[in-house]
């Protein structure tokens, strides 16, 4: 698939395409580079997509440590960028959920000072407000 395709695929928002094609996609960096690309060209114009896009990384590395090269983890910034869309959503237990599996992976960085275990405080603290 050319880069013009895939960029169509996302700026549609077509996720059974996009999962199509992923299917195809043998060769473990390719993968994912096309989850993380795919990722972030959909999480600003359909959510839905980039969250079921994600949820699906990371299954991968919950069936297999290392699904894509030696000592890998997940993409950070898709994590929080996983995490800020929940919280948008108003999904607070998801976006702690993908704190959380930072956190796992032994993630702490997401680009602040207190890093996902603070982003975990925030969130549950204005979960506890919204309930």
């Amino acid at each position: 698939m050319s880069w013009e395709d895939h960029n169509a695929l996302c700026i549609a928002g077509n996720l059974p395409a996009l999962l199509s094609r992923l299917e195809l996609e043998d060769h473990p960096v390719e993968r994912e580079v096309f989850y993380i690309a795919s990722f972030n060209m959909t999480y600003r114009g359909h959510p839905e997509v980039a969250i079921e896009i994600a949820r699906r990384y990371i299954d991968e590395f919950s069936r297999d440590p290392f699904p894509f090269r030696p000592n890998s983890k997940p993409d950070n910034k898709v994590l929080k960028q996983l995490a800020l869309l929940y919280e948008y959503e108003g999904e607070f237990d998801w976006a702690i959920w993908a704190c959380q599996v930072a956190l796992h992976f032994g993630i702490t960085d997401d680009g602040t000072k207190k890093g996902f275990a603070g982003r975990i405080a925030k969130l549950q603290k204005t979960k506890e407000r919204n309930d």
